[in-house]
């Protein structure tokens, strides 16, 4: 059973317009759980969005309440959108779709 975020960015990613109703339930979740691990590691400008939003709100640690991190957590998020996406290739793989990489 996937976790509630990953059920969400499933489901963010049926919404796109494009046409994965083809990939099964397990593809989708494995590039979900790919794209949450991928922000594990904040950008340089996540990390300044964050700590922009602490010190707005708190200038000591202990100050700070869980509606400041989930505000944090979104600026956060934010700035990541912000940045310009990678260039996406024509077409994607076949080693996108199948372990084995056999052609589709």
């Amino acid at each position: 059973m996937a976790s509630e975020m990953v059920e969400r960015v499933v489901a963010a990613m049926r919404e796109t317009g494009l046409d994965c109703s083809a990939w099964p339930d397990d593809v989708m979740t494995e590039l979900a759980r790919a794209a949450i691990a991928a922000m594990r590691e904040p950008t340089a400008g996540m990390v300044k969005a964050g700590e922009q939003e602490f010190f707005e709100y708190r200038a000591q640690a202990e100050d700070w309440t869980l509606a400041e991190t989930k505000n944090a957590w979104s600026a956060m998020i934010d700035a990541a959108l912000a940045e310009p996406p990678a260039q996406m290739p024509a077409r994607p793989t076949a080693a996108l779709f199948y372990r084995d990489g056999t052609p589709d």
